[in-house]
């Protein structure tokens, strides 16, 4: 028994031996190197810079408005009377036509009434003007004999003297003759004539009806001079003059019309950050209120080039390749068409971007594509 304890005992001793024998022979393997990092360079598609003269044609849209164009509205409060459908949008009226009246009798009975009040003062002191300027005295005369509390009073007679108009003054005559006058030119408000030959093309209200004052009644216009407000940016404006030709277009029916610069205006508007040209038309077909197409040519723009919008650096600059790394140029921005911009600021030969690659970054290592890489 204790022969096979021994026996037993004497492998498990060999056995622990020989392994670790065999581990000091195997021993630890050596540590392998880690890999060296390849750096990605990005293939880009350039474009070499020619610059050169650059025609700027500026397209936009804007809305035709008349001229001549005024917004109607009761200046005094009464009922709208009566007038056999003439106030109604399309009729054309002629320059002095009645465009609609507003009940006056309480106004009209208040204007004889002042007529009446100045004749009386006047009377009581014609007899002092006879004693005092009988020289002046047949002017008067003659004065208080054409008028009439119903028909009208005339104007006052010429070249008075100092002396009648102190009189005058003095006895309330002239101070009555202004109350007539003031009352005649509220009685006019009562009746709306057409300013000029045009057309009513909005009644927004109908006879019958009691206005307040200011109430609006309509819109009337004289076609045929029309006006075209355009919007462009800040840096295009100043390519405009006023007298350039401008082609209007009107899209849905494809006519179009020859206008002019007529005005520009240079201030920026805060809500758009743009400025504003309107274009000068002269045409019985053009509607007001049409949008229309606005192409004017501006001034020509000396060592320029065309490039694409989205390789513009917040619209400021954008890359170029030198010696396969990129470097931001800055640049002024011309004028923008579409998907396109016309920039200064570049060197005949400069290597720029065509497409910016989304990672893009100031010294960035990149390769140029070239036609070969397909081969």
């Amino acid at each position: 028994m204790k022969k096979r304890q021994l026996i037993i005992i004497a492998v498990a001793l060999a056995i622990i031996v020989l392994a670790r024998l065999a581990s000091n022979f195997i021993g630890t393997p050596p540590e392998r190197p880690a890999p060296t990092p390849v750096e990605k360079v990005n293939t880009v598609f350039v474009d070499t810079v020619a610059l050169a003269e650059i025609p700027i044609s500026i397209r936009s849209t804007g809305r035709v408005e008349a001229i001549d164009r005024v917004v109607l509205y009761s200046e005094v409060q009464g009922m709208m009377l009566p007038d056999g459908g003439r106030f109604r949008a399309g009729n054309r009226f002629k320059r002095g036509d009645v465009l609609f009246r507003i009940r006056s009798n309480d106004q009209r009975a208040a204007v004889v009434s002042a007529r009446s009040s100045f004749l009386q003062t006047l009377s009581t002191v014609m007899a002092d003007i006879r004693l005092d300027h009988p020289d002046e005295y047949p002017n008067w005369d003659a004065f208080l004999t054409s008028a009439d509390a119903e028909d009208g009073i005339p104007s006052l007679p010429e070249n008075i003297s100092q002396g009648l108009e102190r009189f005058l003054t003095g006895r309330g005559v002239l101070s009555s003759y202004y109350t007539v006058r003031n009352a005649e030119a509220q009685l006019s408000k009562y009746t709306v004539r057409a300013p000029f030959n045009g057309v009513l093309t909005e009644a927004s209200a109908v006879p019958g009806t009691v206005l307040r004052q200011n109430t609006e009644v309509g819109v009337f216009l004289k076609p045929g001079q029309y006006e075209i407000e355009t919007a462009v940016d800040r840096s295009t404006i100043d390519l405009l003059s006023v007298g350039r030709e401008v082609e209007v277009t009107e899209s849905m029916s494809g006519d179009s019309w020859a206008g002019t610069v007529k005005r520009i205006n240079s201030a920026v508007d805060p809500s758009t950050q743009l400025c504003s040209f309107f274009t000068h038309v002269q045409a019985d077909d053009l509607e007001d209120g049409t949008y229309v197409d606005v192409s004017v040519q501006a001034e020509q723009v000396k060592e320029a080039y065309v490039v694409s919008r989205s390789t513009l650096i917040d619209e400021k600059a954008l890359y170029t390749v030198v010696d396969s790394l990129l470097h931001i140029r800055p640049i002024q921005v011309i004028h923008i068409e579409g998907g396109n911009a016309i920039v200064k600021g570049l060197k005949n030969g400069d290597v720029i971007l065509e497409q910016v690659p989304p990672d893009a970054f100031e010294g960035m290592q990149v390769a140029i594509y070239t036609k070969e890489e397909d081969q």
